[in-house]
């Protein structure tokens, strides 16, 4: 690969552990509270959480325009798709 694909490679594994992070929090914080409780309980969590649903939500916008941003700019800078093949990554050209 090419310096210029190595780099994009190295953003997009770098996003891939971002979006891993927020997964990682969302469960944390969110996840292991989802529990089968009657209404009042259900809400009363709701409102408990409702700030860590909004900070992952503007998480999960960030990272979604990083990725539209990167991918606009691979399509500009016209590199090739990479595809993980195993142990390494091999070019869609070839």
């Amino acid at each position: 690969l090419d310096l210029q694909t190595k780099r994009w490679r190295d953003i997009v594994r770098e996003m891939s552990f971002d979006i891993e992070n927020i997964i990682d929090d969302f469960m944390r914080k969110i996840g292991d509270k989802i529990r089968k409780d009657g209404l009042v309980k259900k809400t009363i969590r709701r409102l408990k959480t409702s700030i860590a649903r909004h900070q992952i939500a503007d998480q999960i916008e960030a990272v979604k325009k990083l990725v539209c941003e990167t991918s606009e700019r691979r399509r500009r800078m016209q590199l090739p798709l990479l595809v993980w093949k195993g142990r390494r990554m091999s070019s869609s050209l070839g």
